[in-house]
């Protein structure tokens, strides 16, 4: 290699890194120019001159920032002049250009013929960009960094070997940042310690060192100011920049500080992000410089900025930050007023526990707030314990006393808000305070009726046991709720009656009465109780077989909750379409569901998500995860049996009979059969069981209560759930190339041939003509390519595709 100006000497315990050169050698075959980005201490100069040496390849090597940039500039522009060769031109720290400097630099690489290699610390500069996978191509830190491999070999380097455990941690916690390996074999080959925390944070004191001299130091007194400010948050704009340093300069700065690669990457259309590992430097070395009143400061200032905004949960996290409490406490107050309280709860929950206790039983509206995260959480003592509280101070203070009524009426809002509590109660609630509104002017805290889910019926609470006199508590109690809600109460009652209807499989009734709900909540109601009617019309259709509307009315659904800006309503939509795919057998929509946006149940259990729950116990179901079926049910029965959600334990154990079922047990299958019909005909769900189609009916079909149900609503099930079952046959079916293209029917009949049963056996228990059983077995033989009953039962075995066969 030639050079000029600068000697590029590689560094000891160097690890040759043949994947690296390659990627180099690959691309300057079709390319012309090879950028290097990457910020400082990611061994760009040495991946650069490693090649160089290993390939032979000739260079003249310039670096910036050695001498004054235009002597260099001349100087390559010396060289650009002079007839090209095969040798390359490297441009070492191109971050040091000066805005004018670097513009001018970019044209002469753009117009030259020269073969050109540029380091910085910087990203591609906009002038360049247009040319990636032309004649540029981008080598950045994914490349740079170092592998399991080249860890274990740069350590071997130093005389150290490493266990797993170390090289796992290794790769992890340093993410490939070469410079983190040199102080941490570096400290290792010192003390003769293996790899920990302590040598970890060792490494991690000599590294922030390091960027105090070759970064911070190099900085004059406002870079330094805006570094360290920036550094308090994990993006900012221009603007907010100029607002938290109280400079107009302050943005231009940032921008300039970008572009020398300071750890920061701009984002169109005008934000800031700051590299996290930078973020923690920024953090250490603001405590140590600036008071804690300066970083409060900041604090405030941004949380004061995003409340003028609007942008009240940003606000929150830095007036917490700052323990501006009072600030924090009158923006949860202001938030807890919202019709969506609970959702605006359960996003806001931290702030409501980092504020101290007493702070919080000096104000209702936060004790109340805390009794409602009780319940979010599951949390029932604690929920008791706010609203006892509550119901304490309401018979200490006097009367007169001004807080009383603001006490007496969270405790209202909590009667009818909380779902655990008393039914009669809350009724008498509702009405006495719709009283009060009407004739006392009073007002009450909205809650959310539906909780966000499909339901107005089985929403936040379930309201079945109303389900066989819903026509006659719609007229008195319309007046009730339209006191209480204003406009948020519009068309309450009228999707109440219609899921009422369509759970007695009123069919017609459901969908007049739903059609004519939606007309009038469209023009002046909540997005919260059209999109629980727009789910009803959408399961209706679905049942009358008018599966081609089911996307455009998804799509209508998502348009309409854009456009209301009810982004809290998009967890609950997204399970109504993954709901839909399960009948669509829409495999790819379910899975991209289950493992992206379904809700954990191993995390922090939240109310908010039991629609969401039980959509995943059919996810679990269809891709036969039976006994993590069972687990998340027996999570759910607590939840359901303390919130009185009848509906919601009726189809558990509903979909617990299918899983039994599934793996064998057809005793355990019919028991917990029993004990769902046992509750659906006291409420009389109709459609609940039979929504559930071929999965449910195969048990239904020769089921025997044995006087424990009437025969007359067992029919009703048996006749409705096989209309479904005919209509979508693969519903919960996983049909792929594990069954060869098995028919559910075919799957059926094949599993009753590995238990040895006859033609005329198999037609009898399937309730179907015998021809109709030859047929399907012909065509079982075919897809397996069997000539006899033995051998398809000896195919699908060795595949696995029996029921027995998949019981994980």
């Amino acid at each position: 290699m030639t050079e000029k100006d600068t000697i590029i000497e590689l560094p000891p315990n160097m690890v040759l890194r043949s994947r690296l050169q390659n990627i180099f050698e690959e691309n300057v075959k079709v390319k012309r120019i090879i950028y290097v980005s990457a910020y400082t201490g990611w061994g760009k100069t040495t991946a650069v001159a490693e090649w160089l040496n290993q390939k032979e390849h000739e260079a003249v090597w310039f670096c910036l920032g050695e001498q004054r940039n235009q002597t260099v500039i001349n100087k390559i522009l010396t060289e650009i002049n002079s007839k090209p060769t095969e040798k390359f031109i490297v441009i070492d720290n191109y971050h040091l250009l000066d805005e004018r400097e670097m513009e001018y630099m970019n044209l002469m690489v753009i117009q030259s013929n020269w073969r050109f290699v540029i380091i910085s610390r910087a990203e591609l500069p906009k002038a360049l960009s247009i040319y990636v996978g032309l004649s540029l191509h981008l080598i950045g830190m994914d490349q740079l960094k170092f592998t399991e491999a080249e860890i274990i070999e740069y350590f071997q380097q130093y005389n150290i070997s490493l266990t797993d455990q170390e090289i796992s941690h290794l790769f992890v916690e340093q993410k490939g940042w070469i410079i983190s390996y040199r102080y941490a074999a570096s400290i290792m080959q010192a003390t003769g310690e293996p790899y920990a925390r302590k040598i970890q944070l060792k490494a991690l004191e000599a590294i922030y060192q390091y960027l105090d001299i070759e970064l911070l130091g190099k900085l004059d007194r406002l870079e330094k100011k805006v570094l360290l400010t920036v550094g308090c948050f994990d993006k900012v704009t221009a603007e907010e920049a100029d607002v938290l340093l109280e400079s107009e300069e302050a943005h231009r700065v940032l921008k300039e500080l970008t572009r020398q690669g300071c750890f920061l990457t701009f984002l169109l259309p005008d934000t800031y992000l700051v590299y996290p590992f930078f973020q923690d430097y920024l953090t250490y070395t603001r405590d140590k410089v600036l008071s804690k009143e300066e970083i409060d400061n900041i604090y405030n200032t941004a949380g004061a900025y995003f409340e003028k905004k609007n942008e009240s949960t940003i606000a929150l996290e830095y007036y917490i930050k700052a323990k501006e409490y009072k600030s924090v406490i009158r923006l949860l107050i202001e938030l807890s007023k919202s019709p969506v309280g609970q959702t605006d709860l359960w996003k806001n929950k931290k702030y409501y526990f980092q504020l101290p206790e007493e702070m919080i039983k000096e104000e209702p509206a936060l004790c109340c707030g805390m009794a409602m995260l009780g319940i979010i959480c599951f949390n029932l003592a604690e929920a008791d314990k706010w609203k006892s509280y509550l119901e304490n101070q309401l018979e200490l203070l006097p009367q007169g006393d001004k807080k009383r009524t603001e006490i007496y009426e969270k405790l209202a809002y909590l009667s009818i808000a909380m779902p655990n509590s008393n039914m009669s109660n809350f009724l008498n609630v509702m009405k006495n305070w719709a009283r009060k509104v009407r004739h006392e002017d009073l007002k009450m805290q909205k809650a959310n009726i539906t909780w966000n889910t499909p339901s107005v019926v089985n929403g936040g609470r379930d309201f079945t046991p109303w389900l066989k006199k819903a026509k006659l508590i719609r007229n008195p109690m319309d007046w009730v709720v339209i006191s209480l809600y204003g406009d948020y109460g519009i068309g309450v009652l009228d999707v109440a009656v219609a899921e009422c209807y369509y759970q007695q499989d009123k069919i017609q009734d459901a969908l007049i009465q739903v059609v004519r709900a939606i007309s009038f909540i469209e023009q002046k109601g909540s997005i919260i109780i059209l999109f629980a009617a727009m789910s009803v019309q959408m399961m209706i259709m679905m049942i009358l077989g008018q599966t081609v509307t089911t996307k455009p009315m998804l799509d209508n659904m998502r348009d309409k909750i854009e456009a209301a800006n009810a982004e809290f309503l998009y967890p609950n939509l997204e399970a109504v379409s993954a709901f839909v795919s399960l009948y669509e057998n829409n495999y790819e929509k379910i899975e991209y569901w289950l493992n992206n946006e379904a809700p954990d149940e191993n995390a922090t259990f939240c109310t908010l998500d039991i629609f969401r729950y039980n959509v995943k116990l059919r996810a679990y179901i269809l891709y036969e995860k039976y006994y993590l079926a069972i687990g998340l049910a027996e999570k759910l029965r607590p939840v359901f049996e303390a919130l009185h959600r009848n509906m919601d334990l009726a189809q558990l154990d509903m979909l617990l009979a299918i899983v039994y079922y599934r793996i064998g047990q057809k005793e355990k299958a019919e028991q917990y059969l029993t004990e769902a019909l046992l509750r659906g005909e006291k409420y009389g769900y109709i459609r609940l069981f039979a929504d559930e189609g071929e999965p449910l009916y195969k048990i239904l079909r020769n089921f025997d209560a044995e006087d424990l149900i009437a025969k007359n609503y067992l029919n009703k099930i048996k006749e409705a759930t096989k209309k479904v079952a005919m209509q979508y046959p693969s519903y919960l079916t996983l049909l792929n190339s594990k069954q060869d293209g098995l028919s559910a029917s075919e799957m059926e009949i094949l599993n009753l041939l590995a238990q040895a049963k006859a033609n005329n056996e198999i037609a009898e228990y399937l309730n179907i003509s015998l021809n109709t059983v030859k047929f399907h077995i012909k065509n079982i033989y075919s897809k397996l390519g069997a000539k006899n009953r033995f051998q398809a039962v000896h195919i699908a075995r060795d595949k696995r595709i029996l029921s027995n066969d998949k019981m994980s």
